[in-house]
């Protein structure tokens, strides 16, 4: 008697119990048939707290088909993978890289109020975006910051690591510590910006991190923006615009971000607000075209909410 108590105990921690340093608990995965498996979260996926009720799936399934690689959705609150596609296929980033530089940026000793001299303006790869700055140019900290996430400037999200004094193999290594302690163990970096092919993970794995980013304000108010303009310490007038087209829709969009290389095709991460506090993310690698990444994960959106309730 006295052994099931303490194994009812214990089992009750796992759903209740944050950890020391993030949350576990044992997470619930929804396949198309409706049938429930569960596992033992690691540190990005929260314990089932009293206060959050898991989705019910009301429909056979999402009914749709997507051209992209693979694709992730969960439910923002509980955690509950509501709907999965390929979770485990590796894939390469593009700039969906960058929400690891920014979240660990983000956990530096940084200055947004920090002055950086312009050193890098040329483009190291024909594919890269980048921030219209001349070379010696005077820009804060903050404008590098929302010039990296708005308009996915490469050079921006450099300089944005060099005011750290660090060198960027130095943060790669970083990252790479990160998702380790994260349990991806899928995942690889091999610089902050996304461009290269060896930024690789899986929906599974990256997902972990989109959700750690896009719960920081700092994060949220940058993606959300159609556009960054600024005049440079220097007295440019610069502008950066964001190529994620959903936030021209109707979608309570609450943070999200693009990402293209011809390696990783056309992805995208989005969290959208839902009715009554229902957040759910979206995560969606090597769509096979611009329009399709944001019809797709937009026609997911509205089935994941058709076919799921909150009660």
């Amino acid at each position: 008697m006295i052994l099931k108590t303490l194994l009812s105990t214990f089992l009750l921690a796992l759903f209740v119990i944050p950890a020391e340093g993030g949350r576990s608990g044992i997470v619930p995965t929804v396949d198309d048939s409706n049938r429930v498996s569960y596992q033992q979260s690691g540190y990005y996926l929260p314990s089932i707290e009293a206060k959050y009720k898991l989705p019910k799936k009301t429909g056979e399934s999402l009914g749709l088909s997507v051209t992209a690689d693979s694709v992730i959705i969960i439910d923002d609150n509980s955690g509950q993978v509501l709907w999965q596609k390929n979770p485990g296929r590796i894939h390469s980033l593009a700039s969906l890289t960058k929400l690891m530089t920014a979240y660990l940026f983000l956990q530096q000793d940084y200055d947004f109020d920090q002055v950086v001299e312009i050193t890098q303006t040329e483009k190291s790869d024909p594919e890269e975006s980048t921030l219209t700055v001349s070379k010696g140019e005077q820009v804060t900290v903050y404008d590098l910051f929302f010039s990296s996430l708005v308009g996915s400037a490469n050079n921006a999200t450099r300089e944005l690591i060099s005011s750290l004094e660090k060198s960027e193999a130095e943060f790669v290594e970083i990252m790479n510590q990160k998702a380790a302690e994260l349990g991806m163990a899928n995942t690889h970096f091999v610089d902050v910006t996304g461009i290269g092919k060896g930024n690789t993970s899986t929906v599974a794995d990256y997902i972990k991190l989109v959700r750690l980013a896009f719960s920081q304000e700092e994060i949220q108010k940058a993606t959300v923006k159609t556009e960054h303009r600024f005049i440079s310490v220097s007295g440019n007038n610069r502008r950066v615009n964001n190529s994620n087209d959903l936030l021209e829709d109707d979608l309570a969009i609450m943070a999200g971000k693009t990402g293209f290389t011809y390696e990783a095709g056309y992805c995208l991460a989005v969290k959208i607000q839902g009715e009554d506090d229902n957040p759910i993310i979206v995560l969606s690698l090597g769509s096979q075209s611009s329009t399709a990444r944001f019809s797709e994960v937009k026609n997911l959106i509205s089935s994941t909410y058709a076919n799921y309730r909150w009660d």
